[in-house]
């Protein structure tokens, strides 16, 4: 079958996405990331009725305006993917998810426009700390 982006896709996607979490969990692991592949409430919720283990979820959104985002990965240039048309379309299906509500969780959005990778990492470390801190006294 073709590769398409889609409802279908994204469901797959959500679903493989929970079977790695609860694969690790019950591996022994108490901490597991996931980068990308959620990007709404319909897909968070999604995934929370599928992981059936007791956790807590902190999802962190890192927003850079498009601006920013398209000087970044011209300037990376590694692919065809790097181009114009090619950020334009991920930038039609990854939309923003705005405010999301996580009942067994919190949700951070940090603002890193014109931060360093460096200064992006220390921040997601820094809201990673925090988060665990909390989750001792949930």
């Amino acid at each position: 079958m073709p590769w398409a982006y889609g409802e279908k896709l994204i469901s797959l996607s959500v679903e493989n996405a929970a079977a790695l979490v609860e694969i690790f969990f019950r591996a022994g692991y108490c901490q597991v990331v996931l980068s990308s592949g959620i990007h709404s409430q319909k897909e968070l919720d999604a995934l929370s009725t599928l992981v059936h283990t007791d956790y807590r979820m902190l999802y962190v959104w890192l927003d850079v305006d498009k601006t920013a985002r398209d000087k970044r990965r011209i300037a990376r240039s590694r692919d065809a993917a790097d181009k114009a048309e090619s950020l334009d379309y991920i930038d039609s299906v990854v939309t923003d998810p705005g405010d999301l509500k996580i009942s067994n969780g919190v949700y951070y959005r940090l603002s890193i426009c014109g931060e360093t990778p460096q200064e992006v990492l220390e921040r997601v470390v820094e809201t990673l700390t925090n988060f665990q801190k909390e989750s001792l006294h949930f």
